[in-house]
């Protein structure tokens, strides 16, 4: 009969060589941890994605917003100045706030809001007399988010920056009337990275 290589049990195999085992066997742990841990990294860094570009974020939540107020009207209010002209007026679907306008006393347009489908989300933007655009943003929940620029009336930017919760974040910069460009760094420019979870909020919200 052949002999058993193996001893029956671990007090017949000298301590040097379970000490040995032991150690060979935690080695051989600890390597199979920082190999999944360094496939976990590299799986990170591979689909990180670098913060969006805030133009394009203001482009897609007032392409969203506005889709989402463009339903069919089925009713309406106004609110008068003293005198009698008009001064706001307001759109409904089913009950729903979709669009918002103030008029100047003279008649003119001086500021649209279009809601999202929550009314939550908003993209204002105030006119100049001509129609021109003279300041445009995204609000969620009545604060601005995201990008806000202003212009005056002669299509000339005056400032632009990103704002979270009303509070200015990153790099601000103002053109004076002689061109001159001014730019303040406001800094926390985490929070920017958190805008794309507003953008997901509303995108969920229409679903």
């Amino acid at each position: 009969m052949q002999k058993k290589l193996y001893p029956k049990n671990k007090e017949m195999v000298p301590k040097h060589l379970l000490m040995f085992s032991l150690i060979n066997n935690r080695a051989h742990m600890l390597t199979a941890f920082m190999c999944m841990l360094g496939a976990i990294l590299f799986h990170a860094c591979k689909t990180r994605t670098t913060p969006e570009d805030p133009q394009q974020w203001l482009d897609d939540m007032r392409r969203i917003i506005i889709e989402q107020s463009s339903f069919s009207i089925d009713s309406s209010s106004t609110e008068k100045y003293p005198d009698r002209k008009l001064h706001i007026t307001k759109s409904f679907h089913q009950n729903r706030l979709m669009i918002e306008k103030w008029y100047r006393e003279d008649g003119s347009p001086a500021v649209e809001k279009y809601y999202a489908e929550n009314n939550l989300f908003e993209y204002r933007r105030e006119l100049c007399l001509d129609g021109e655009i003279a300041f445009e943003g995204i609000f969620y929940n009545g604060k601005a988010y995201g990008l806000s620029t202003w212009w005056d009336c002669r299509k000339n930017k005056q400032e632009q920056g990103v704002r979270y919760a009303d509070q200015k974040i990153g790099i601000w910069k103002e053109w004076k009337a002689d061109g001159t460009e001014i730019t303040t760094d406001y800094r926390h420019p985490e929070l920017t990275d958190s805008l794309e979870l507003i953008k997901q909020m509303l995108t969920e919200s229409g679903s």
